[in-house]
């Protein structure tokens, strides 16, 4: 097989790990009901279900380039393949401790493809980063949307394990097109495991991961609580569903272009300030919404900058770093923190309205983390590297 086909090979394996690595935790959300009715589950035992992923992203994505520097990337992408192919077995024929073991192990799984595809991107597609990333960040979402949007209407023709098992129809194919490249790798030959101590000295490795840990607080903040937010307003449920839609949907199309603008800019500290001042706009909007125009108003630029802050900070371990393997460990660290706010942030919300019965503090707090966005989007985008 030609260079070149294996390259597209690669690119087509990109697009298809990252459809990966949503879907099949995404639609769990949708089916939870479901689920908790079939199995008995208390609701926080669902509960559960959507964050013991998250924690496994945080568990093991500092870990993901010390495994491919003893490995190799592309036995370590197909490894990671195969326990999420596992995981998904286990979680849907298991019993009710396999949905557990299972969904941690498709956690564990899904964690490596985190990680290492914006380190493939900038060894393998160095003069397309910016397209390359636009797709990943895309496909991530794309892959959410449908497996929210498809996941009741299998489960309620052939019940939720069916739903959940539709993914094995994704991961399969996965595996098979990335076997072609399973020698890439993203570390330099004859590397020591102090070469990469730089990242974690550095002041830009730490606003990075900041930043990739505050935008998913605010991100799944507002998956969590956004329909409860706007409801608490007066508006009915079947309004605040369709804005929480609009709001999951419209950040697709700038998590495609802001990675492509910033791959063609020199420095991208006006881009990173922009998608963090709309972020502040729209959550200030949202606070002070009593009117369908305003919350339209509020959802559009929230999804825009929620879009663009993703695959920003995905660019930005490309960018930012010389080679593949201070990419991967530098994905790796923001990452870990990343899911850890993450899966905590919706929880903490919730505890305060508990407390309070108001989402007052909740949203003040959501402004100022955009807020933070705006600095730390400017600081990131300064024209440097991680030396």
């Amino acid at each position: 097989m030609t260079k070149q086909k294996k390259l597209t090979l690669l690119a087509i394996a990109i697009v298809l790990v990252s459809c990966n690595l949503r879907a099949p935790f995404t639609g769990v959300g949708s089916m939870v009901g479901l689920i908790q009715e079939d199995l008995g589950l208390s609701g926080s035992g669902a509960g559960m279900l959507t964050t013991i992923p998250l924690l496994a992203f945080a568990a093991v994505s500092p870990f993901v380039g010390t495994l491919c520097k003893k490995f190799g990337a592309g036995h370590v992408l197909l490894m990671s393949l195969l326990v999420l192919i596992a995981g998904i077995i286990i979680r849907n024929f298991g019993g009710g401790m396999g949905l557990y073991i299972g969904t941690a192990v498709v956690g564990i799984g899904i964690a490596v493809g985190n990680v290492l595809p914006p380190a493939i991107i900038k060894v393998y597609f160095p003069e397309k980063l910016g397209l390359m990333t636009g797709l990943y960040s895309t496909f991530l979402s794309v892959g959410a949307s449908i497996a929210s949007g498809i996941s009741i209407p299998i489960a309620v023709a052939f019940g939720w394990k069916a739903a959940l098992s539709v993914w094995l129809l994704l991961s399969v194919p996965t595996f098979l097109i990335c076997l072609p490249n399973k020698d890439i790798q993203i570390a330099d030959e004859g590397s020591s495991s102090s070469s990469s101590s730089h990242i974690y000295r550095s002041p830009l490795t730490w606003w990075i991961t900041l930043y990739m840990g505050v935008q998913s607080l605010v991100f799944y903040g507002f998956a969590a609580w956004m329909a409860s937010i706007i409801q608490a307003k007066g508006f009915d449920s079947a309004t605040a569903g369709l804005f929480v839609s609009a709001f999951m949907m419209l950040g697709i199309p700038t998590s495609f272009i802001v990675p492509i603008f910033a791959g063609k800019m020199k420095n991208q500290s006006a881009l990173g300030a922009l998608i963090g001042f709309g972020y502040t706009l729209g959550a200030t909007i949202l606070f002070l919404a009593d009117s369908i125009p305003m919350l339209i108003l509020a959802i559009v630029c929230c999804a825009f900058s929620s879009g663009g802050s993703i695959s920003f900070i995905m660019a930005a371990f490309g960018l930012r770093t010389k080679n593949g393997e201070d990419a991967s460990n530098l994905s790796g660290t923001a990452q870990c923190l990343g899911y850890l706010l993450a899966a905590i942030g919706p929880v903490f919300f919730g505890k305060i309205f508990d407390s309070t019965q108001s989402w007052t503090i909740p949203m003040l707090i959501l402004i100022g983390c955009n807020a933070f966005l705006l600095v730390a989007g400017w600081v990131i985008g300064k024209d440097r590297v991680i030396e």
